[in-house]
């Protein structure tokens, strides 16, 4: 029977013992009368003491049993009067705190926990003296040697008043709790850094599901495809992809996932948000777990547009270099073929028809001298050297004369030309001669694009700070796409002359902007095209 069974049993005897004793005396005072109810008070007297020695025997082998089990106790445990000096304690106090139990019997609670919590303490104790209560939290004690070492106390207060707390060691706890924080804490950090370094990485960024579901996107990203994260996030790699790209991604990325390559780089084709399209390079790896299974793809994407427009650029200058020098040996070709077919004719010839030939030797070489001056002119215009000196020009004067130089090319192609000159255009601050060379440029394109029949104005107008000409014809016109390319070097039409060096309008615009002017086109296919372009005036 357990201790506290047998004390129970006890007590209930004796009081069984009592009410029968007292029983007992009412029924024998009749017959026995006053002397036997002395005899059986003395007995009730026996029955008492002997009940009491076995009430104190049963408490001290209660008390005996009670302080083996606490000593026996892995926790702590202390027992303090209300004044908190500690009346008892067990070995794993002793050993907790590196004190004798005669040392610790010596101190009181505030002795054993830091100064600073000794306010705590009361009103710890204030709490405990409500009947019942019992109070659990974290204290940090004292050791003999000076040290600290954490504890998870629990305190109440006895109805006698004696404080009693059992304590439990919780500095592995605290360690691995600290070691934890620590951990978490470097995730953090760590995951911080993953994130600035993915968010702010100059190009795009993506932690891709393997099936192709977006899990995390950066700014350069969604810069690069116009969608916000939250919306991409909500896509798939498939799904912003260009159609004739994703059958190669698909099959690229399931190699990758399967470990049958580590790596792969390719170009591509993104469809924005707005339907536009985007070139990229993109390089795709994989994050695996400890046994090597794929977890997610690890992309990298660059915005190449700009890049391939730049390489498409050069190709289309390269041909235009190779085409340019074709026909520049082709031209260069033609004259000195005929010079030298001239010269040797002159040497066969009787002095009669030497002039003749001189004169086409002449001719032939003024093409030569004009074609290699377009290029200089090309060249010193791209270096920004292009020098041109001024003088004040009359402007009726020199649209008049542009119209008559060109007037007979105009008729021999079955054109009508005309001038419309201001009343009062006043003077000019340019240079004649290459003033007439853009006329030359500009009207020589509107006959070689205008069909019989068809016809071409020269005009002028007179402004606040300069003068405004045109030459406008009655020709094919051009669309948008080719009017902005109208001033490129080594540009041309499909229908131009497949001899030019397209060189021409360059040329005019560089020799106008080198005279403070501009120049610029309008053209609506079917109906003409207009060039214009200014002259600053001369100052007064």
């Amino acid at each position: 029977m357990p201790w506290r069974s047998r004390g129970i049993a006890r007590y209930s005897c004796a009081a069984a013992a009592v009410v029968g004793a007292f029983a007992l005396k009412v029924w024998v005072i009749p017959f026995t009368g006053i002397s036997a109810l002395y005899a059986l008070l003395a007995i009730d007297g026996a029955i008492i003491i002997y009940l009491m020695v076995l009430v104190r025997r049963d408490r001290e082998a209660t008390r005996a049993r009670t302080h083996d089990l606490l000593e026996l106790a892995p926790d702590a445990f202390f027992q303090a009067d209300l004044s908190a000096r500690l009346t008892d304690v067990n070995q794993a106090a002793c050993r907790l705190l590196g004190y004798s139990r005669d040392e610790l019997l010596g101190k009181t609670i505030f002795d054993i926990i830091l100064e600073e919590d000794a306010s705590r303490l009361k009103a710890v104790r204030e709490r405990l003296l409500v009947p019942g209560r019992v109070e659990r939290a974290e204290w940090l004690h004292k050791r003999k040697d000076g040290s600290i070492v954490p504890l998870e106390v629990s305190a109440n207060i006895l109805p006698d008043f004696r404080w009693e707390a059992f304590a439990r060691d919780i500095s592995e706890r605290k360690r691995i709790e600290a070691e934890r924080e620590l951990a978490s804490e470097q995730l953090r950090d760590s995951e911080e850094r993953f994130r600035l370094t993915i968010e702010e990485a100059p190009i795009g960024m993506a932690l891709v599901a393997l099936d192709g579901r977006f899990v995390r996107v950066n700014r350069a990203l969604c810069e690069i495809v116009g969608y916000s994260a939250d919306e991409l996030t909500t896509k798939t790699f498939q799904s912003i992809t260009h159609p004739d790209y994703v059958d190669a991604d698909v099959a690229a990325a399931g190699q990758l996932a399967r470990g049958d390559i580590s790596r792969y780089k390719v170009e591509k084709r993104y469809v924005r948000k707005d339907r536009s399209t985007v070139d990229v390079q993109l390089s795709v790896s994989t994050l695996r777990n400890r046994d090597g299974a794929s977890l997610y793809y690890i992309s990298q994407i660059e915005d190449i547009t700009e890049r391939k427009r730049a390489a498409e650029a050069l190709r289309r200058a390269v041909a235009a270099r190779d085409e340019m020098l074709r026909v520049v040996a082709h031209d260069l070709r033609n004259p000195l073929t005929s010079i030298i077919h001239s010269v040797q004719l002159a040497q066969r010839s009787p002095e009669s028809g030497l002039t003749k030939r001189l004169d086409l030797m002449l001719h032939a070489a003024k093409r030569m001298n004009a074609l290699i001056q377009g290029l200089l002119d090309v060249s010193l215009i791209e270096a920004g050297q292009l020098k041109i000196e001024c003088e004040r020009v009359p402007a009726a004067d020199l649209l008049r004369e542009a119209v008559d130089m060109h007037a007979s090319l105009a008729a021999s192609s079955g054109l009508e030309i005309c001038a419309k000159a201001p009343a009062d255009g006043g003077d000019l601050w340019g240079n004649r001669e290459r003033i007439h060379e853009v006329f030359e440029k500009l009207i020589g394109n509107a006959v070689k694009f205008t069909d019989k029949g068809g016809h071409i104005s020269v005009g002028a107008d007179a402004r606040e700070h300069d003068v405004l000409f045109w030459v406008a014809d009655t020709g094919r016109g051009m669309p948008p796409d080719r009017l902005t390319h109208v001033f490129d070097r080594f540009w041309q039409l499909p229908q131009a002359d497949r001899f030019s060096a397209g060189l021409g309008l360059a040329i005019t615009k560089g020799i106008i902007e080198a005279q403070g002017g501009r120049i610029w086109a309008e053209s609506t296919v079917g109906r003409g095209s207009t060039f214009f372009f200014t002259v600053p005036k001369a100052p007064s």
